[in-house]
């Protein structure tokens, strides 16, 4: 999650970049393309939360990937489910 102004909302969008450390079921690290994207906005009295997600979460057995859905002590192995919110200009 991140906090940012309210004056910076229209400069959040999704974003392609290498991730070197994807890592396959059997262990091997591969390099790959990934989007991060942002798939939560929420609204508070000290700005904007907004909660990041990649299009390969659910694909990466990357115990230290804070998106990957096989983190170390994780229970989550299925994408989760979100709300959407959107922003009022």
């Amino acid at each position: 999650m991140e906090l940012v102004k309210k004056e910076k909302i229209k400069e959040i969008s999704p974003v392609s970049l290498p991730c070197f450390d994807f890592k396959n079921e059997q262990g091997k690290i591969e390099k790959k393309t990934v989007i991060i994207a942002p798939i939560a906005i929420n609204y508070n009295k000290n700005g904007i939360i907004i909660s990041w997600a990649c299009s390969r979460a659910p694909y990466c057995y990357d115990e230290e990937c804070r998106y990957s859905k096989h983190q170390k002590g994780s229970k989550k192995q299925e994408p989760e489910k979100y709300e959407e919110y959107w922003a009022d200009y």
